[in-house]
């Protein structure tokens, strides 16, 4: 995973479901450094080839001079869709400033 002379500061990451997560977790941070991860497990990964045919994982790295990347998580969003994007953004007004 390169992204030129600039360390990532955001991996999106899409990953067949049939992995261990927390083992493409650490695969990504171990090819990427410390940075921010986001994204989810899929039942198909699309990548600059195309619809891959195998299970896979898909990475986007972000890098930039004038954004900055943040994220939360809210587990009860299937009790209540709008308290946990309420709690979701009051998460990321805490720690964004």
């Amino acid at each position: 995973m390169r992204l030129g002379p600039q360390k990532a500061d955001l991996a999106i990451v899409f990953a067949s479901a049939q992995y261990d997560q927390e083992k493409v977790l650490s695969g990504v941070h171990e090819a990427a450094g410390d940075v921010l991860i986001v994204g989810s497990s899929t039942a198909g990964e699309i990548t600059t080839e195309g619809p891959l045919a195998r299970h896979s994982v898909a990475v986007m790295l972000l890098a930039s001079d004038t954004v900055r990347f943040f994220a939360a998580v809210d587990a009860h969003v299937a009790a209540d869709a709008r308290a946990a994007g309420r709690s979701v953004g009051s998460q990321i007004k805490a720690v964004a400033g």
